[in-house]
C-alpha cells in the first residue's frame, strides 16, 4: 500500500522553460493530497529563489515536506522515509531524471516513476539503477497508475 509519494521539482511538476508549472499538476497534486502523504524534493544553485518558486505557486498547500538540495549534492530519501515512517515498498518516487531521482530512489528500493514529460525525455537509463519502475508520458498517467499499485 503506498503511503508517501515524493515528487521531483523541475521538470517534474515545475516547466522551467515557461517558468510555470505544468498544466494539470496542481489538479493531480489535489487529488493525491487527500489520499497520500506528499513530499517534494528539488535540487537548485539558488535556495532563496527556489523557495520563493514554492511560495508562489503555494506548494506548501500540498506538500507536507519540501526539500531544497543544493546542486552538486545527491538527493537523499531515506531521511524522508524515516521522518514520514514508511518503508521503501510503501513510498513512490516521480521524477524527470533517470541519473537523479529515479538511480536514487532504486538504490533504497522506492518505486520510481519515470515521467517523460519533463527535461529529459531522451536521456535513457544506462544501467539497471536507472531503470524506472514504471514509464509515463504525462504526470495526468500517474494517478491511474498509483490506484492500480494500491489495488494490486
Amino acid at each position: 500500500m503506498i503511503k508517501l509519494i515524493i515528487f521531483d521539482y523541475g521538470g517534474t511538476i515545475y516547466n522551467p522553460l515557461t517558468d510555470q508549472l505544468y498544466s494539470g499538476a496542481k489538479e493531480i497534486l489535489e487529488k493525491l493530497r487527500p489520499k497520500f502523504k506528499l513530499a517534494l524534493v528539488s535540487r537548485a544553485y539558488d535556495v532563496k529563489e527556489r523557495l520563493n518558486d514554492f511560495k508562489r505557486f503555494h506548494l506548501e498547500d500540498f506538500f507536507e515536506l519540501m526539500e531544497i538540495v543544493p546542486k552538486g549534492k545527491i538527493k537523499d530519501f531515506v531521511h524522508i522515509l524515516k521522518k514520514f515512517n514508511v518503508t521503501s515498498k510503501e513510498c513512490l518516487v516521480v521524477g524527470d531524471y533517470v541519473k537523479s531521482e529515479i538511480r536514487e530512489g532504486n538504490k533504497i528500493s522506492i518505486i520510481t516513476i519515470w515521467t517523460k514529460n519533463g527535461e529529459f525525455p531522451n536521456v535513457f537509463p544506462e544501467n539497471e539503477e536507472e531503470k524506472p519502475n514504471y514509464k509515463i508520458e504525462f504526470l495526468k498517467e500517474l494517478i491511474p497508475l498509483v490506484d492500480n499499485l494500491n489495488n494490486s
